[in-house]
């Protein structure tokens, strides 16, 4: 089918609806970075004419959005997870109770607590952010590897990915639980201390995720090693292979950024 830019156009505002229409009922500055970054990776999926540089306009709000899963949801609870704001102390222990139960019963209907994207007890809405970034951070930049072609530039452009991939992990798995402002160190460490297991936002991948990355590296030795010796009369096929396999990523990471507005 011919696809006109018009076409384009609905789909994009179609895909944003959600977004636009949760920013305008319950408007809030902390879910501004988050909003922005997802109709970002929104247009970027559905745009007319976009290029492979377009994903850090998404990925870059999309990073700052990250604070807010840092921060204590007592005193910044977010609209963007909350249906609303009550600061009312036996609201939140209801809240709490009834998370825990919700977490067991989670655990123990769900293969074993085993999911098929995410580690168990990944189902809380802040760790799946933390993994939906994880992602299309991945995605987003392996997807402008191709964009330095050359032979000599592979094992530069590559390690920079591989060092940037492996910082990345290890500041997520550092992130703390909950942040307020207002307490100073020997405050937040009581506060950490008290906080119940279920209430820590841990990261850690999964091996679906783990062996996604890892098929980024099978690309690119497909790219260096194989192309060149059995298919030289395509040479337009490690591109196919870069294009397809990083737009599974993004994808599942707008689908999982939409899920958090359910």
């Amino acid at each position: 089918p011919q696809v006109e830019p018009k076409h384009t156009v609905i789909l994009t505002l179609l895909a944003m609806s959600p977004v636009l229409v949760r920013t305008w009922i319950r408007p809030d500055p902390r879910t501004f970075a988050r909003s922005t970054g997802v109709c970002a990776l929104v247009a970027f999926l559905f745009g007319w004419h976009v290029h492979e540089k377009a994903i850090l306009v998404a990925t870059l709000p999309l990073a700052l959005s990250l604070i807010d899963v840092v921060v204590d949801d007592d005193d910044h609870g977010s609209g963007f997870y909350n249906d609303n704001n009550n600061n009312n102390n036996s609201n939140n222990d209801d809240n709490d109770e009834k998370t825990k139960s919700s977490l067991k019963s989670t655990k123990t209907t769900t293969n074993g607590g085993k999911g098929w994207l995410f580690p168990a007890g990944r189902t809380r809405r802040k760790e799946l952010e933390i993994h939906a970034f994880w992602l299309v951070n991945i995605a987003g930049n392996a997807s402008l590897l191709p964009l330095i072609h050359t032979p000599f530039e592979v094992p530069i452009k590559f390690g920079l990915f591989v060092a940037h991939t492996l910082v990345l992990h290890v500041m997520l798995q550092g992130m703390p639980s909950s942040w307020n402002s207002s307490m100073n160190e020997k405050q937040q460490q009581q506060q950490q201390q008290r906080e119940a297991p279920s209430k820590s936002v841990k990261f850690s991948l999964s091996w679906v995720e783990f062996f996604y990355a890892l098929g980024l590296v099978g690309v690119q030795l497909f790219q260096s090693a194989i192309h060149p010796i059995f298919f030289a009369h395509l040479p337009f096929l490690p591109l196919l292979l870069w294009s397809t396999y990083c737009a599974f990523g993004i994808v599942t990471a707008a689908v999982l950024y939409l899920r958090l507005l359910q």
